[in-house]
């Protein structure tokens, strides 16, 4: 029948998918946001192209940051540094350090930490490795300002470092 054969091929697609993605390093930050084949809510709730566009640059890495342009150049990943931080410290200039480290996006970090704790969200800004785009609010009266909110905070941030390069 035609719906066990649709179901079967869902499966497979599915498994095909995690498999690429896990055997991807470049796709493991991407891994830590996307665990299913869904419709992304950043995709509705961002305010204009360039969001989306920012937004979906930095999931699968398609950005410049030193993580992508070093494996580019066959530099080791420990070396992979931010240019921004090097002169304090070392470390890897990726997604996660840009968006919940890196000094450059401070000011507006701290905006959006406020923000989301005056929507009583259930994680706040702290963007980890292994929490970013799972911030939960209390409420889907609020879920579209934080998507939008962290959309913005993406664009951002990214213009910042691209004005430093």
């Amino acid at each position: 029948p035609p719906q066990k054969f649709e179901k079967q091929l869902k499966e497979y697609l599915t498994q095909s998918w995690k498999f690429t993605i896990d055997q991807s390093s470049r796709l493991s930050f991407y891994s830590k946001l996307k665990t299913s084949i869904t419709w992304e809510p950043y995709l509705d709730h961002a305010r204009s192209f360039e969001d989306r566009k920012m937004s979906s640059r930095i999931r699968c890495s398609a950005h410049k940051l030193n993580i992508e342009t070093g494996r580019h150049s066959n530099i080791p990943r420990e070396e992979r540094s931010c240019d921004f931080c090097a002169p304090v410290r070392s470390i890897i200039e990726d997604e996660s350090h840009l968006l919940s480290d890196c000094p450059v996006g401070e000011s507006h970090r701290r905006r959006m930490t406020s923000l989301l704790q005056e929507l009583h969200c259930n994680k706040d800004l702290s963007l980890d490795r292994a929490g970013i785009g799972k911030i939960t609010p209390n409420s889907d009266e609020n879920h579209t300002i934080t998507e939008e909110q962290l959309s913005k905070h993406i664009q951002i941030v990214t213009r910042a470092i691209k004005c430093m390069y």
